[in-house]
């Protein structure tokens, strides 16, 4: 998975990932 700098990549294709990355990077 991607998490930290990548989640702003997922952030941009899937705005609710964005949830999930973000408490996962942090």
């Amino acid at each position: 998975m991607c998490l930290g700098i990548p989640g702003q990549i997922i952030e941009i294709s899937n705005p609710e990932h964005k949830l999930a990355i973000v408490k996962v990077g942090g």
